[in-house]
């Protein structure tokens, strides 16, 4: 499989992809509405990426549908049993952090501090606005509780919300610092997800971006680290369910394997690493092995093959890799894209009220009409919430972000000229 040469990746002021100030705008050159591919990709947009992570955050959309709807393992339609986990997507969604954040790094050398400011108020101004939304949703949680058709998922719901109730300050101290998915539930039960569920992977990647400007130069410089890296994850995932217990793996060593294999592609991507050499094999080896011995979280890793298979192959081909990209590359995929972060964060508390203003009615009765109300409602007001967050609150926050991260990286280089 080929590489393509002189693929840069400009999308270092988000998430999980580039930045929207890199999107190429209507009738510019590197659109891809109005230049060929080749040429778009030489201006350093990817768009699969872009529709990935649209796709993925609808993925976990769909999945909260169906279970704030009563569908279980037990009930649920054979053909949707694949989609049932959106810890999966989640999965996908660290994978490509790792992937993005190694490139800024290796191309922006970022000192610790500078990188945790740009990164902070990348992560969290729409992050506050939608646990502000999830606080006032906790009403709306307890009543859950009565719904007819919930089963456990609405006992789970209930526990949650008298939880949260109990321990408010602590849940929200915990919050505000994007640290509360590293406490288990035997420090601060029901932490990982207090207020928004979805939450959970944002503590992680706030945990990894603490460490990150020392571990990506580490593992390019030394082999041994990731056997170490690979070694933590495994001891943490052994220890899980056995001396703590989260409800999401949140706490970043249970997840550390997952950050190594984007890591580990950006390093074959940039050519830091050569696709043959022995390490890389090794290294592969390793974590795949991981990943695979764990079962459905093999699913994940599969999908991310399929989008680096499109990336390092750009040249349009037949069959299912044509269908996958044109799907990714689709315009409405493109466009969920871009508001992705805040259509994964705002998206549940939107639901949960939607779910609450349902109990006791003749829709609740079938799990059917319940998913259709939930799916259509929540899903305009989530596209339109997410809209919003990304015009006013994303992207100047981003801009703040970088100026002020500009600001400090010039003053240190002053400081030590």
């Amino acid at each position: 499989m080929a590489r393509p040469a002189g693929v840069c990746l400009p999308f270092t002021e988000d998430v999980v992809t580039h930045s929207p100030s890199a999107t190429p705008a209507a009738g510019s050159p590197s659109d891809p509405k109005t230049t060929s591919r080749p040429a778009a990709r030489a201006s350093g947009w990817i768009p699969e990426l872009e529709g990935l992570r649209g796709l993925l955050s609808l993925w976990v959309f769909l999945v909260h549908c169906l279970g704030l709807s009563g569908y279980s393992d037990a009930n649920m339609p054979r053909w949707l049993m694949p989609l049932r986990s959106g810890t999966l997507a989640v999965d996908v969604f660290i994978i490509l952090s790792g992937f993005v954040i190694a490139s800024l790094l290796g191309r922006e050398r970022l000192p610790w501090l500078p990188f945790m400011v740009r990164r902070w108020f990348r992560l969290f101004p729409a992050y506050a606005v939608c646990l502000l939304l999830g606080f006032f949703a906790l009403g709306a949680m307890g009543r859950l509780g009565d719904a007819t058709n919930l089963g456990d998922v609405g006992t789970l719901i209930r526990s949650r919300w008298v939880q949260t109730e109990d321990h408010l300050t602590a849940h929200a101290v915990a919050h505000a610092l994007m640290l509360h998915g590293a406490l288990p539930n035997e420090i601060l039960p029901y932490s990982t997800g207090a207020f928004v569920d979805a939450a959970w992977s944002i503590s992680l990647e706030w945990q990894f971006y603490l460490i990150a400007p020392w571990l990506i130069p580490l593992l390019q410089r030394r082999m041994w680290a990731w056997g170490a890296c690979a070694l933590i994850a495994l001891v943490a995932i052994m220890a899980n369910g056995r001396l703590y217990h989260f409800d999401f793996a949140a706490f970043l060593p249970l997840k550390l394997h997952y950050f190594a294999i984007g890591i580990l592609s950006w390093m074959v991507h940039s050519r830091r690493l050569p696709l043959e050499s022995p390490a890389t094999i090794g290294v592969s080896a390793g974590l795949f092995w991981m990943v695979l011995m764990r079962g459905t979280e093999a699913i994940p890793l599969f999908l991310w093959c399929v989008i680096l298979g499109m990336i390092w192959n750009p040249t349009p081909s037949a069959g299912l890799n044509s269908l996958t990209r044109r799907f990714l590359c689709w315009g409405p995929m493109l466009k969920m894209g871009l508001i992705f972060y805040g259509f994964y964060l705002c998206h549940q508390p939107l639901q949960i009220w939607v779910r609450a203003a349902l109990v006791g009615s003749t829709y609740e009765s079938s799990r059917a009409q319940t998913f259709a109300i939930l799916f259509a409602v929540s899903g305009v007001a989530a596209i339109a919430l997410a809209s919003l967050l990304h015009i006013a609150v994303e992207k100047p926050g981003m801009a703040c972000g970088k100026h002020l991260s500009n600001w400090l990286r010039a003053r240190g280089q002053a400081a030590t000229s």
